[in-house]
């Protein structure tokens, strides 16, 4: 998909700042593109002066080791951060300053002393230390007295020892969000010392029996609690809802539960909602309560449609990859067998493409682009121009998708692919980039295993799409010489076939690339195409044919000198050119006239063939005399 017009931007700022073009000019950014900047600059290997760091209002980094250096910790120390995630430091090879030789344990003290300076380590609010990492021992004191300001603190999947976890609760009083979703904690008590925490995260989480959660139920002031499994597992699920109602203790400002794929059923539900009397939303995906409705409360699942596309936004938001591709594939099983009107499909669409771009699984990938070939397919009546443009521009930009799959399923999906294009282009709505559809079509028949049977519609996308391309594009399009060998390729095996409809779309084609261009007219006739275009006149009876190929002869010789054209001034060739006449059809005898009359002009040097051409001229100046008089 095309990049945001403030991220390009962004992107050309940081390119300037890295070349120097930025050092003497006056600039301020606001802090959002400050960070977008600053990402850009991090993630290049080139240095950048350090006085256009004052111009620069970072307040979010994201630091990763292979970014870490002396250089990088001097300019953070010049930032206010407010939010700050920390990458994995245990599996880095480099600034082993940062955790231990031995067994990895990561010096995040060490690491936080280093690159905040005095008014960040009072003022940051975000701490995000990401997964799969050991921490040394005894960091909750020293981390709580750096950062006494912090609210919002994730650690999932992180490894933590107990002493300091338990500390924890103690050392970070004024958290309003705390996410320990799969560490290797089995005990939350003490967590009742978080008075302020409104959001807790407890994904993955294993307790053995219902008494450790009870102290959960004194955080007085929780909005929001994730007790979702994200680990599947066939043979067993997470059990601490049932723990959890077991409690019989009541969260009164809970308005958020997310159940998903956990041991959730319909009687547990309905106890759930007896105790929890605020509670406005439930997640229920992938659970034996995934079909329950009640009234009084929301319950998200996939249910249908509608249900499909909130759960899916949910999941995007809370970055749940293996849910995303489950809900997803539920949008496409609904749209595929219910024929369902007044649907919202560009907002759909938009929650689509953003899934596939922030998520890489093959579940959300495939079901994805398979989502947006049916919406082509079934639902294009439902479109409007915004959502045409909308849904091209996405197919376009995930084409690359259906070439990992396995044969057969390659085979499949891009049939319906160029199905669902052609369908789009043929509405004739929408500002379609047309340029991007050639050059796409262009290059799937570039593919090595598109057979030559052509079984999909890109060839018909590629003939109607050519004819808008921009001229310099159509040009570069025209003057590569694998498109032209693939091209007269596909030709000559359809010539051989009789395939009229292949090769009337494939003629198109040809013709329009050798209107402008003398290169592709060369390279059309290295690769054999006068041969075959005559060779088709003979076998195939089609006039619409037959007018093609004689278009396509006058192109090249209204491009090219007699050098080049030799092939064509053999008395046998020009002889199969004059036979063309006696079909007497005015198409054929105009475009046969307008052949013989650049051959004429070229052949002034040679008098056999010059004579020859000017015999036919003159037999095609009778024939369309009496073609003329008939119609009279």
């Amino acid at each position: 998909m095309t990049k945001p017009l403030h991220d390009i931007a962004c992107q050309k700022i940081a390119e300037f700042v890295q070349n120097g073009s930025y050092d003497n000019r006056e600039f301020e950014l606001d802090s959002k593109s400050s960070n977008i900047v600053y990402s850009y600059l991090m993630n290049r290997d080139k240095p950048f002066n350090l006085k256009t760091i004052h111009k620069l209002n970072v307040t979010k980094v994201t630091l990763h080791p292979q970014t870490l250096d002396e250089n990088t910790a001097r300019q953070l120390k010049q930032f206010s951060l407010k939010e700050l995630k920390i990458g994995n430091f245990s599996k880095s090879k480099s600034w082993c300053i940062f955790r231990r030789k031995e067994t990895r344990h990561v010096d995040i003290v060490r690491i936080l002393e280093a690159v905040l300076n005095e008014e960040t380590r009072k003022n940051l609010q975000y701490l995000h230390i990401e997964k799969d990492q050991k921490l040394m021992k005894r960091w909750t004191a020293k981390i709580g007295n750096m950062l006494p300001s912090l609210t919002h603190l994730t650690m999932s999947d992180v490894h933590i020892n107990e002493d300091d976890f338990y500390q924890l609760f103690g050392n970070f009083s004024n958290l309003r969000s705390l996410d320990i979703s799969g560490t290797n904690i089995l005990n939350i008590a003490g967590i009742s010392r978080l008075k302020q925490l409104e959001v807790l995260a407890l994904r993955d989480f294993s307790i053995a029996t219902y008494t450790e959660l009870k102290d959960l139920f004194n955080l007085k002031h929780l909005r929001v609690l994730d007790v979702s499994q994200t680990r599947f597992n066939l043979h067993s699920r997470n059990n601490i809802v049932e723990q959890f109602t077991e409690c019989k203790m009541e969260l009164p400002e809970l308005r958020f539960m997310d159940c998903t794929r956990t041991s959730l059923s319909g009687d547990i539900l309905e106890c759930l909602l007896k105790t929890q009397r605020n509670l406005q939303l439930v997640t229920t995906i992938m659970t034996e309560a995934e079909t329950s409705q009640y009234n009084d409360v929301r319950v998200l699942n996939t249910a249908y449609f509608h249900k499909s596309v909130q759960a899916l936004v949910y999941c995007l938001t809370a970055r749940k990859e293996f849910d995303s591709g489950y809900c997803m594939k539920a949008i496409r099983i609904s749209i595929s067998e219910d024929n369902l009107q007044n649907l919202n499909i560009p907002s759909c669409i938009k929650t689509i493409v953003k899934s596939m771009q922030t998520f890489d699984s093959i579940s959300v990938t495939q079901n994805g682009l398979k989502c947006l070939i049916i919406f082509g397919m079934l639902y294009s009546n439902q479109l409007c121009s915004n959502g045409v443009t909308l849904l091209v521009e996405a197919l376009m930009s995930f084409v690359y998708l259906y070439k990992r799959m396995i044969s057969e399923a390659y085979v499949k999906v891009n049939i319906s692919y160029w199905n669902a294009v052609e369908k789009l282009v043929n509405l004739k709505l929408g500002k379609l980039d047309f340029d991007k559809i050639s050059k796409t079509a262009m290059s799937f028949l570039l593919e090595n295993r598109v057979s030559k049977a052509l079984r999909t519609r890109a060839s018909s996308v590629l003939c109607q799409c050519i004819h808008r391309m921009h001229s310099d594009e159509l040009k570069s399009l025209s003057e590569k010489t694998e498109n032209v060998n693939r091209l007269v390729d596909i030709l000559e095996w359809s010539v051989g076939q009789k395939n009229e409809t292949k090769l009337s779309e494939f003629f198109e084609i040809t013709i329009k690339m050798t209107e402008k261009s003398s290169k592709a007219c060369t390279n059309m006739i290295q690769a054999g195409i006068i041969s075959i275009s005559l060779s088709c006149m003979e076998k195939v009876e089609s006039n619409d044919i037959t007018t093609k190929c004689l278009e396509l002869l006058t192109n090249l010789s209204s491009a090219l000198n007699y050098d080049s054209l030799q092939e064509l001034y053999t008395s046998s060739n020009v002889d199969k050119i004059g036979l063309m006449l006696t079909r007497q059809k005015n198409d054929i005898t105009f475009q046969t006239t307008s052949l013989l009359t650049k051959l004429l002009h070229h052949a002034e040097g040679n008098q056999v063939q010059y004579k020859l051409i000017n015999q036919l001229l003159a037999e095609s100046n009778r024939l369309a005399i009496g073609i003329d008089k008939i119609h009279i």
